[in-house]
């Protein structure tokens, strides 16, 4: 089992000399080393370096994640933010991965094991645990609705909730319904405040919309959603209102992990 994120910039690039540090973060049930480059440091930054976690249960060995991280000012900092790559929430492992310096909503996530009986099983990458009195759920966020025509990259991030199933991941459509439930109201009652015979509607609108429609979709509550689409249809222009039903054709709860489990990070 092995996982790749591939660094931007290794120790070397940084002007100064590399020593080769390997950090022993846990070591049971679970044993889990970083390997990387100590940065000698010159100057108020280092630059990056890239971490490498092994990761090492029963019969499962070899797994590991390559990410790269920036240096601070103080040689503590740096096998600080290492350990930070780690959590470890038994039965869950958690392996922090980032993309870069995106502003993806999947630029840092976690990747999931559940150890059991001996066993570390992949459950699939999560952007955080969802809640410390729910450690069986997890916080995933809904990249369909990312990039699109009617909001491009301005809208509101769509928090799923997953939960464990044993063996897997799977969503959750009432927890997700309750964590999002405050955010959709807000929505709601600004959606109501756009009139588009007096002051038009701004963009700050279509941002509800898309977020209202997606959560009333993918939870199954077709009564909003068909009052969000009816809104939609007398507030929207018909190139917008396309875009949007070009875009909700896409959201189905059916499809989640199926997408989670394709994306690229």
């Amino acid at each position: 089992m092995r996982l790749y994120l591939i660094g931007l910039l290794g120790c070397t690039l940084a002007a100064a000399a590399c020593a080769e540090v390997s950090l022993v973060i846990l070591k049971t049930p679970i044993r889990v080393v970083a390997s990387y480059e100590q940065p000698e440091y010159e100057g108020a930054d280092c630059g990056l370096f890239t971490v490498t976690l092994s990761v090492s249960a029963g019969k499962t060995t070899s797994s590991e994640e390559s990410l790269p991280l920036r240096c601070g000012k103080a040689r503590e900092s740096v096998q600080t933010q290492v350990r930070k790559l780690v959590s470890w929430r038994p039965p869950y492992l958690a392996l922090r991965t980032y993309c870069g310096m995106s502003n993806g909503w999947n630029c840092d996530t976690r990747a999931i094991y559940a150890y059991r009986e001996g066993k570390l099983t992949s459950l699939g990458r999560v952007n955080d645990f969802l809640d410390p009195a729910k450690p069986t759920l997890f916080r995933k966020y809904y990249t369909v609705v990312e990039y699109n025509d009617l909001v491009a990259h301005g809208g509101e991030r769509v928090s799923l909730v997953l939960r464990d199933a044993g063996a897997a991941l799977a969503f959750d459509a009432d927890e997700t319904w309750s964590l999002n439930r405050e955010t959709y109201d807000r929505f709601a009652a600004r959606e109501l405040k756009c009139n588009p015979k007096k002051s038009g509607c701004d963009d700050g609108f279509k941002v509800a919309l898309v977020f209202n429609s997606t959560i009333a979709k993918l939870t199954g509550r077709q009564t909003e959603l068909q009052s969000l689409l009816a809104s939609a249809r007398s507030r929207l222009k018909a190139e917008e209102l396309q875009q949007l039903d070009d875009l909700l054709v896409q959201v189905d709860a059916q499809g989640v992990i199926k997408h989670m489990n394709e994306e690229s990070y």
